[in-house]
């Protein structure tokens, strides 16, 4: 469970608004007290919660597009990205772009997640193009990333539940979407 605003308010022994203040960086907090709240924030191991700043400045929900392993955008996935881009402004929502290298032999625990995943919370969803592997999926389900994996590129030797997928078929130019 993620440790809250709460958690560190009373491990530093501070009123909530403090924590706020220090998290958000605001230079009216004494010295003293802000060491405090930032020895609680790393006791805890906490991570700041994006998707909360998100929520308390009332801005677009996010989903964040991924391209692994792969140097540059396939004119697939460039379409594919040039859509989920047009249909997600008109549904309100903000794009981020990102590449992410990993090697599919890291132990999913220890793979270094881009930015865009390590702060708790800033993706709704999560959408996967490119190479990817069994140790990505299993620390984005371990996170609880909801995420939609471009499947034609995906390595595993498990075998996957069919759904939080879209298989695509070059030759016959339509989506194969599977049943949930």
């Amino acid at each position: 469970m993620p440790v809250t605003i709460r958690d560190v308010a009373r491990r530093a022994g501070v009123a909530v608004g403090t924590v706020s203040r220090v998290v958000n960086n605001h230079p009216d907090v004494n010295q003293e007290l802000r060491e405090r709240v930032q020895r609680a924030l790393e006791e805890l191991r906490s991570r700041p919660n994006a998707r909360a700043r998100i929520f308390a400045r009332n801005s677009s929900p996010i989903v964040s597009f991924i391209l692994s392993n792969r140097d540059f955008l396939h004119p697939f996935h460039s379409h594919v990205l040039q859509g989920v881009e047009e249909y997600c402004e008109e549904a309100g929502y903000f794009v981020i772009y990102t590449r992410f290298r990993y090697s599919p032999t890291t132990v999913a625990a220890e793979l270094r997640l881009p930015g865009v995943l390590q702060s708790h919370g800033i993706a709704d969803c999560v959408i996967l193009a490119g190479a990817n592997f069994d140790n990505f999926i299993t620390s984005l389900e371990k996170g609880g990333t909801h995420y939609v994996l471009l499947v034609n590129d995906f390595v595993s030797k498990r075998r996957r539940d069919p759904y939080d997928q879209v298989r695509f078929d070059d030759y016959g130019g339509r989506w194969k979407r599977r049943a949930t």
